[in-house]
């Protein structure tokens, strides 16, 4: 834990806010925050409330940044970090399996070792949580933000997210470099998807809500670029792989 950490502990401190979670972790992962090597940090709804007001200049954390810009639309950040865990990839996926009548995929990466889940609870169009399942080694790191969100906030956040665990930001990149947008999209614009080294090239598959393949094309280099013309108004998911490396991951068509 890094960044987030640092500015996360800062504003806790300093302010002293006690608050009850009442989040995806708090629900289903509470055996993961009472091990001997997990590390819990959490920030409540009235802490971003003060972040709006923070002073920023350059050399502000970017972390930070974000937070006062979105500050008005979250309730509530828990982070969870456990560092000695057995086949912490495997047990994240298990883990996932805790949540999948309460939330979607948004975007899965699967990279050898390493697994990356990223999964919204969206209740007509607005998302009131975001769940991030994370393991890689020995390290598992579970991330919930809670509030009233948008796709367009998800890039962001997801990617500040991902940073708290920084042993997986090397090795997979970015989060927001793996996202689709613009998402949603209006019919007619095109929307793009950069991928990761290890899916350079790879084929990709779109299909519609219902699971019919609607589309199916090749990256160009790490890059793929989805002409909606002929797309109508819904949800659609887009797959690749390429040898140990997988990506799932949602956009919507307005």
């Amino acid at each position: 834990m890094k960044k987030l950490i640092y500015c996360t502990l800062a504003l806790v401190f300093a302010h002293a806010t006690s608050f009850g979670q009442d989040n995806a972790i708090a629900k289903y992962f509470s055996d993961f925050e009472n091990r001997d090597d997990a590390t819990t940090l959490a920030l409540s709804g009235k802490a971003f409330g003060l972040a709006q007001e923070m002073k920023t200049d350059e050399n502000t954390p970017s972390e930070m940044g974000m937070v006062k810009e979105l500050a008005s639309k979250v309730t509530g950040l828990t982070v969870v970090y456990c560092d000695k865990v057995t086949n912490a990839n495997q047990l994240a996926n298990t883990a996932s399996n805790r949540v999948k009548n309460s939330f979607e995929d948004l975007l899965v990466v699967k990279n050898g070792e390493t697994l990356l889940r990223i999964m919204i609870n969206d209740l007509n169009g607005s998302i009131k949580e975001v769940l991030v399942v994370a393991g890689k080694g020995e390290s598992l790191l579970v991330a919930s933000l809670t509030g009233d969100l948008n796709l367009s906030d998800v890039g962001s956040l997801t990617k500040t997210i991902s940073e708290a665990g920084s042993k997986w930001s090397g090795e997979m990149g970015n989060v927001d470099e793996l996202m689709v947008y613009p998402n949603p999209a209006k019919q007619g614009v095109d929307v793009r998807i950069k991928l990761t080294k290890e899916l350079e090239n790879a084929p990709v598959r779109i299909y519609d809500i219902s699971g019919h393949e609607v589309m199916a094309s090749k990256a160009v280099g790490r890059e793929l670029t989805i002409r909606t013309n002929g797309l109508k108004p819904g949800v659609y998911v887009v797959k690749t792989a390429s040898g140990n490396a997988e990506m799932a991951g949602k956009f919507i068509v307005e």
